[in-house]
């Protein structure tokens, strides 16, 4: 999985694993199979041509599904859209909260919102399918794979997130689940825990963690900060909170890589001091990049995003006996942040230390990738790979641990400029 520079300048609303990011709907790209980078799969002469899996993801954000052809792994369709149940909150918190009101009906709500969506795509796919092209045969839509955080799987299924909202945060619904959604045998994947769910862990198979002794960094930011790693020995995956920092303005076109280069290049040119302080002149106002005006809000807000996934790097690291960071080979920045994140910017704002610069990949929507990759693996009964990489993860909760408050507060602060 590599990066692959394209001709087309617009961001999409949301990551399909093609490698853009996300964007506003008014902007959104249509993406067709010649734009989208080749990736050579296994090809399966087990399965037949015909055959056809629905690959999803969802998102709290966003929700992307993909109509794929098992035996290569083509693209032959997509649909996205913004997940309806923002209306309850922007965030999962918002929505367990609403969905534990007994007195409404917002629980029942969220899942028929969810579920519509994917029954719209659904029947996108089917009138692609009855439109084929082929002649000789028909294709067929065998199933469905579903990756999502554990609040996004609870309220898809209807089940209490009352657990999910306060300590200590425990899911009942972790396992694998099988049903039907718009008439197609549906599985959704398992998850970790109740704040590291089956999206992380379907990210962790695409990526092929833990197969090798090579250790493995999977960074997947936005709301929620999760981070994994680890090689064949052992596996470590946690999560933290980073607030709306990582998810930029969208309303004024500024993604959250966008953001952090904003910021790495304001501290550069002496804009910022080192405690992220702006310059007396701009300290009310702010300073203007283009037509977007960073704030010292917006740089405190930064500042602590960073900080938290930067401590929770560190507090992996030394779980694992790390001698130093520098011993990890490989960092797969996931989703479209991942994808337009500078790896010199993030290193210069602290987000990444120093020795990780050079090895940094982008790897796009690593969730929707492992939910197709495991569906057709399920399909020639050959997916216990996943069960036995949920078996040796480890979930740590940096809220227990006595090293975060230290880490994070001595990450605050931008690096000493190099």
């Amino acid at each position: 999985m590599t990066k692959t520079k394209t001709n087309l300048c617009k961001k999409c609303i949301v990551c399909t694993g093609c490698g853009r990011g996300a964007g506003n709907v008014a902007d959104m790209q249509v993406i067709s199979w010649s734009d989208v980078p080749k990736k050579e799969y296994e090809l399966l002469t087990t399965v037949s041509e015909k055959d056809l899996l629905i690959a999803t993801d969802i998102g709290t954000t966003t929700i992307v599904m993909q109509l794929r052809r098992m035996r290569d792994g083509r693209v032959l369709d997509t649909f996205r859209a913004v997940n309806p149940q923002r209306k309850y909150g922007m965030d999962v918190l918002s929505r367990i909260q609403a969905a534990g009101i007994v007195s409404g009906n917002a629980a029942q709500d969220m899942k028929c919102l969810v579920q519509d969506v994917l029954k719209c795509g659904i029947e996108q796919f089917k009138k692609t399918v009855e439109l084929s092209d082929a002649v000789q045969w028909k294709p067929e839509i065998k199933s469905m794979v579903i990756a999502a955080n554990t609040t996004m799987v609870h309220l898809l299924m209807g089940y209490s997130v009352d657990s999910l909202g306060k300590a200590p945060f425990i899911s009942q619904h972790l396992q694998e689940i099988h049903t039907i959604i718009g008439g197609i045998p549906t599985l959704i994947m398992p998850g970790l825990s109740a704040f590291v769910g089956a999206d992380v862990l379907s990210g962790m198979y695409a990526c092929n963690l833990g197969l090798t002794k090579e250790i493995s960094l999977l960074l997947d930011l936005g709301t929620n900060g999760e981070i994994v790693l680890g090689n064949e020995e052992r596996l470590l995956a946690t999560a933290t909170a980073a607030g709306p920092a990582f998810e930029g303005r969208l309303d004024a076109g500024v993604y959250g890589a966008d953001a952090i280069g904003f910021l790495a290049e304001l501290y550069r040119r002496g804009f910022v001091d080192e405690t992220g302080l702006l310059a007396d002149e701009y300290f009310d106002k702010g300073v203007s990049i283009g037509s977007t005006v960073m704030t010292q809000e917006d740089i405190r807000s930064l500042q602590l995003a960073k900080a938290a996934v930067s401590a929770g790097i560190a507090i992996l690291g030394r779980t694992l006996e790390l001698e130093d960071l520098k011993a990890i080979d490989h960092v797969y920045l996931a989703g479209g942040f991942g994808y337009f994140l500078k790896p010199e910017d993030a290193v210069a704002i602290g987000l990444l230390p120093k020795e990780l610069e050079t090895k940094c990949v982008a790897v796009g929507n690593a969730a929707l990738e492992g939910a197709f990759l495991y569906g057709r693996a399920e399909f020639c009964h050959k997916g216990q790979q996943l069960e036995q990489l949920k078996a040796r993860t480890k979930v740590y909760n940096l809220a227990q641990s006595h090293m975060f408050e230290q880490c994070y507060l001595s990450a605050i602060n931008l690096p000493e400029m190099r």
